[in-house]
């Protein structure tokens, strides 16, 4: 493996570029890596990258590595941009318009199926930090009128547009409870929640915005449906408790038979980033577990 990863790491092709969605006048793209001999009439297998930075930084490019590396081993990858909180260009007001574009560009790869040479029915979701959570939240969150949800998913909303729902989702530390120290980052709590208040319209208030953190929480959203999970997590993790990888993984099993948990003793937040908190051998640990747990579901040919 490690001879496919320094070949992957080291390439200095330019991934293509493609938009999937126009909001607020600025054009949402994705970087997409093609697998060697790739066509348009193949049906391989298809990986959705999402990265990381609290919903207020990070960029598709933190992926291209892994996508050139996944892309040697047969997949089509794509590393989607999604609207940040606070972005300059197309801001995003909350994790909601986060979590609405990471649908969008699912459906769009979905509903271009034919045009990528992937099966529509092997497609994984991989993110990372708060990019794992928007790769949880697509298969666990109904929010009003679920914006991802078309034909075909499990809510069975009949509007004809391709489902959002992944076939497979890997979570690398991921955010799964945004009822705690993530409701202000996730833009689901306002800065007068920091004064003291008593007056009963405030309360309500309080309990109404802790209420909508709680129905866009993964993890108070597990149901019979879901796809196979696998969740890695790193114990020295002073980001995201490790803790909280537990309880999913705990959750998530009762409804889904595979759903694997992998705790890495030494490892810290973000582990699954090059040239970040972990050393090489980290990544490429982490990235072993993601290719086997691929292999197994026969989203990927078994290493031999």
């Amino acid at each position: 493996m490690n001879i496919i990863l320094d070949a992957a790491i080291q390439s200095d092709a330019v991934p293509e570029t493609v938009v999937y969605e126009e909001r607020q006048g600025v054009s949402l793209k994705m970087r997409v890596v093609k697998p060697e001999g790739w066509q348009a009439g193949d049906r391989r297998t298809a990986l959705l990258w999402i990265h990381g930075g609290g919903w207020q930084g990070g960029s598709p490019d933190m992926f291209i590595p892994h996508a050139r590396y996944f892309a040697v081993r047969g997949a089509v990858c794509f590393s989607v941009q999604y609207r940040l909180i606070g972005g300059a260009d197309a801001p995003a007001s909350s994790v909601r318009d986060c979590l609405a574009d990471c649908r969008s560009a699912l459906r769009f790869i979905r509903g271009h199926a034919s045009t990528w040479g992937i099966d529509p029915e092997r497609i994984a979701v991989i993110g990372d930090s708060a990019g794992g959570y928007l790769a949880l939240a697509m298969q666990m969150v109904r929010d009003g009128d679920n914006d991802g949800n078309g034909e075909g998913s499990p809510d069975g909303i009949p509007d004809g547009r391709p489902s959002a729902y992944a076939n497979a989702v890997i979570a690398c530390n991921g955010i799964a409870d945004l009822t705690q120290q993530w409701r202000k980052t996730a833009g689901l709590c306002d800065e007068s929640e920091a004064q003291p208040a008593m007056e009963e319209a405030a309360v309500e208030a309080w309990l109404a915005r802790y209420g909508e953190a709680r129905r866009l929480s993964p993890i108070y959203n597990v149901r019979e449906g879901v796809p196979p999970l696998l969740i890695l997590h790193g114990l020295r993790d002073g980001t995201v408790a490790a803790e909280e990888a537990v309880r999913l993984y705990e959750a998530y099993k009762q409804v889904q038979s595979m759903t694997r948990l992998r705790l890495f003793a030494d490892a810290k937040h973000a582990f699954i980033l090059y040239n970040y908190t972990a050393t090489v051998a980290q990544t490429e640990e982490a990235l072993s577990e993601i290719d086997r747990f691929l292999s197994d579901l026969s989203f990927l040919p078994s290493i031999k």
